[in-house]
């Protein structure tokens, strides 16, 4: 795995994200995997716009495993899983790391994902994955596993 990965970042449970049954809204999930892509590309200064490869969202698959409220503190994991001629996969978790409500919720993975991108070129046609992407990701996918820390 390159250095950049696994990556996390974190952020609190916000109030608008609640849904009428008190617990987080399943949609918010996916905002928040985008959310850690931006930060990803922020922190580590990638250029996330390439003028031959644009990276769209192919497919996502989320297991949802516990609920997260307003209190938490949730940690938003991404990693590099594999690449392929014109797409790339990214492994996700999302865990609790404090509550205000319980402390006991500390450290609940809530949530895994696998996300699919594929390039599109200016044509809107599929491209290749630009090389300089190509060095983020592993030999070979690790499957299901979570990294160590995540």
């Amino acid at each position: 795995m390159s250095s950049i990965f696994p990556f996390s970042t974190e952020i609190d449970v916000r109030g608008y994200e609640i849904d009428s049954f008190g617990h987080v809204n399943n949609a918010v999930y996916l905002s928040w995997l985008e959310h850690a892509r931006w930060e990803l590309g922020l922190v580590h200064k990638l250029n996330l716009t390439d003028p031959d490869a644009l990276p769209v969202v192919r497919h996502v698959t989320l297991d949802y495993r516990a609920q997260t409220l307003l209190g938490d503190r949730v940690r938003i994991s991404v990693w590099g899983r594999s690449v392929g001629r014109t797409s790339f996969t990214y492994g996700n978790a999302i865990r609790i790391v404090s509550s205000r409500r319980d402390p006991a919720r500390e450290g609940i993975l809530v949530a895994t994902s696998t996300t699919v991108f594929a390039c599109v070129g200016p044509d809107g046609q599929k491209t290749a994955v630009p090389e300089r992407w190509r060095g983020f990701f592993p030999a070979q996918d690790p499957g299901e596993a979570l990294p160590a820390g995540v």
